[in-house]
């Protein structure tokens, strides 16, 4: 079975106002990718929290190309919708490291 996976308008707000295009086009290619991956099995790649809320988040990071010391966080808060065929992301946090 294979989900439909809908961006919440907060979530599509949050991963905008990252301003990751341009030197970071990469990232948002990235980001396309992953939330692809939920459609096929969503249980292989989420993982369920209860702080702040309760509900499963889909987690990575990406390594700079450029800057190798420099890491890209992001977590995706992952809604099954009633339908059981429709997968929300709900909300979206970025987070970037320089250094260790």
């Amino acid at each position: 079975m294979s989900y439909r996976v809908e961006l919440h308008p907060l979530a599509k707000a949050k991963i905008n106002s990252w301003d990751l295009t341009g030197r970071f086009d990469y990232l948002l290619v990235d980001i396309e990718l992953r939330l692809r991956t939920l459609r096929d099995n969503p249980a292989s790649v989420l993982r369920r929290v209860e702080q702040p809320f309760d509900g499963m988040v889909l987690e990575f990071s990406v390594i700079d190309p450029n800057d190798r010391m420099c890491e890209h966080r992001f977590a995706f808060l992952v809604l099954y919708r009633q339908d059981e065929e429709t997968l929300t992301v709900a909300n979206a946090g970025y987070m970037k490291q320089v250094g260790m």
